[in-house]
């Protein structure tokens, strides 16, 4: 596969990352209000929610330099 190939499944991929990182950023808070309003551990849950929200949006930030390096000669060329 071309480096333009591989650029593309990895533009796919930052992007399914990123609607996943949405996902669990509207879940997390969500929940975390849902703790501080029935006095649940709220700290907790606040602290696990931070973590999966920089766990998915860091492998979406991987995903994105992995898309640059891939295009980097594409989209300026060395003259």
């Amino acid at each position: 596969m071309n480096k333009i190939g591989k650029g593309f499944k990895w533009a796919q991929r930052e992007h399914r990352w990123e609607e996943r990182t949405i996902k669990v950023t509207c879940i997390c808070l969500v929940i975390v209000v849902l703790a501080y309003y029935y006095n649940v551990y709220p700290a907790e849950f606040g602290l696990i929610s931070v973590v999966l929200i920089s766990i998915t949006h860091m492998i979406a930030r991987i995903c994105h330099k992995m898309e640059q390096y891939c295009f980097k000669n594409v989209r300026h060329p060395k003259k």
